[in-house]
Protein backbone atom coordinates (compact mmCIF):
# COMPACT_ATOMS: atom_id res chain seq x y z
CA UNK A 1 0.00 0.00 0.00
CA UNK A 2 1.40 3.41 -1.05
CA UNK A 3 0.84 6.25 1.75
CA UNK A 4 0.42 9.75 0.16
CA UNK A 5 3.26 11.89 1.23
CA UNK A 6 1.70 14.66 3.21
CA UNK A 7 3.64 18.16 3.84
CA UNK A 8 3.10 18.58 7.63
CA UNK A 9 6.10 20.92 8.98
CA UNK A 10 7.58 23.93 6.54
CA UNK A 11 10.61 25.15 7.14
CA UNK A 12 11.22 28.04 4.89
CA UNK A 13 9.06 31.64 4.59
CA UNK A 14 6.82 32.33 2.15
CA UNK A 15 7.07 35.42 0.14
CA UNK A 16 4.20 37.09 1.86
CA UNK A 17 6.11 36.59 5.29
CA UNK A 18 9.37 37.86 3.79
CA UNK A 19 8.02 41.28 2.39
CA UNK A 20 6.37 41.88 5.67
CA UNK A 21 9.42 41.25 7.93
CA UNK A 22 10.98 43.92 5.39
CA UNK A 23 8.18 46.58 5.53
CA UNK A 24 8.65 46.50 9.60
CA UNK A 25 12.28 46.15 9.36
CA UNK A 26 12.19 49.68 6.88
CA UNK A 27 9.77 51.59 8.70
CA UNK A 28 11.53 50.98 12.48
CA UNK A 29 14.72 52.31 10.37
CA UNK A 30 12.50 54.97 8.87
CA UNK A 31 11.60 55.64 12.60
CA UNK A 32 15.25 55.77 13.94
CA UNK A 33 16.60 57.41 10.68
CA UNK A 34 14.07 60.24 11.49
CA UNK A 35 14.65 60.57 15.95
CA UNK A 36 18.83 60.86 14.58
CA UNK A 37 17.95 63.73 12.37
CA UNK A 38 15.62 65.62 14.58
CA UNK A 39 18.37 64.88 17.56
CA UNK A 40 21.09 66.54 14.90
CA UNK A 41 19.37 69.13 13.92
CA UNK A 42 18.38 70.57 17.64
CA UNK A 43 22.02 70.06 18.66
CA UNK A 44 23.37 72.45 15.92
CA UNK A 45 20.34 74.59 16.91
CA UNK A 46 21.46 74.74 20.80
CA UNK A 47 25.42 75.19 19.34
CA UNK A 48 24.40 78.30 17.29
CA UNK A 49 22.58 79.90 20.08
CA UNK A 50 25.30 79.10 22.28
CA UNK A 51 27.75 80.59 19.72
CA UNK A 52 25.34 83.86 19.79
CA UNK A 53 25.39 84.21 23.45
CA UNK A 54 29.51 83.86 23.91
CA UNK A 55 30.26 86.26 21.20
CA UNK A 56 27.76 88.68 22.91
CA UNK A 57 29.02 88.08 26.31
CA UNK A 58 32.86 88.83 25.11
CA UNK A 59 31.55 92.16 23.23
CA UNK A 60 29.93 93.56 26.68
CA UNK A 61 32.93 92.83 28.20
CA UNK A 62 35.18 94.58 25.98
CA UNK A 63 32.82 97.37 25.28
CA UNK A 64 31.85 97.62 29.67
CA UNK A 65 35.75 97.88 29.78
CA UNK A 66 36.28 100.43 27.25
CA UNK A 67 33.06 102.55 28.19
CA UNK A 68 34.13 102.01 32.14
CA UNK A 69 38.07 103.24 31.88
CA UNK A 70 36.92 106.03 29.43
CA UNK A 71 37.53 109.93 30.97
CA UNK A 72 35.00 111.37 28.30
CA UNK A 73 32.78 110.51 25.27
CA UNK A 74 33.61 113.22 23.29
CA UNK A 75 31.25 112.34 20.13
CA UNK A 76 28.78 110.01 19.23
CA UNK A 77 26.63 109.00 16.35
CA UNK A 78 24.61 106.52 15.15
CA UNK A 79 27.46 103.91 14.42
CA UNK A 80 30.39 105.31 15.72
CA UNK A 81 31.24 106.69 19.61
CA UNK A 82 34.76 108.35 20.61
CA UNK A 83 36.24 108.24 23.93
CA UNK A 84 39.07 109.95 25.41
CA UNK A 85 40.71 107.13 27.28
CA UNK A 86 42.47 109.57 29.68
CA UNK A 87 44.89 112.39 30.41
CA UNK A 88 48.21 110.47 30.05
CA UNK A 89 50.58 113.92 29.54
CA UNK A 90 48.57 115.74 32.13
CA UNK A 91 48.10 118.83 29.82
CA UNK A 92 44.45 118.47 30.40
CA UNK A 93 43.41 118.22 26.70
CA UNK A 94 43.02 115.36 24.56
CA UNK A 95 45.81 113.91 22.26
CA UNK A 96 45.18 111.79 19.07
CA UNK A 97 47.42 108.89 20.93
CA UNK A 98 44.92 109.46 23.87
CA UNK A 99 41.49 108.68 21.77
CA UNK A 100 39.78 105.68 20.63
CA UNK A 101 36.85 105.15 18.18
CA UNK A 102 34.50 102.31 18.24
CA UNK A 103 32.59 101.92 14.66
CA UNK A 104 29.83 99.47 14.03
CA UNK A 105 29.83 98.32 10.22
CA UNK A 106 26.23 97.05 9.58
CA UNK A 107 27.50 96.11 6.00
CA UNK A 108 29.45 93.90 7.41
CA UNK A 109 28.14 93.39 10.57
CA UNK A 110 31.26 94.18 12.92
CA UNK A 111 32.90 95.88 15.34
CA UNK A 112 36.03 98.14 14.61
CA UNK A 113 38.22 99.91 17.40
CA UNK A 114 40.26 102.53 16.10
CA UNK A 115 43.15 104.26 18.43
CA UNK A 116 46.22 106.99 17.66
CA UNK A 117 49.77 106.36 17.72
CA UNK A 118 51.59 107.04 20.62
CA UNK A 119 53.95 109.40 19.19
Amino acid sequence: MIRPIHQSHRTGLTLTELLLSLTITGMIGAGIAAMLFSMSHSVDRDRQQRSAVVKLRVLDTRLGTAFRTAQSVLDFGDDYVVLWTGDSRANGTPNLSELRRIEWNADSDTLWVYTGRAD
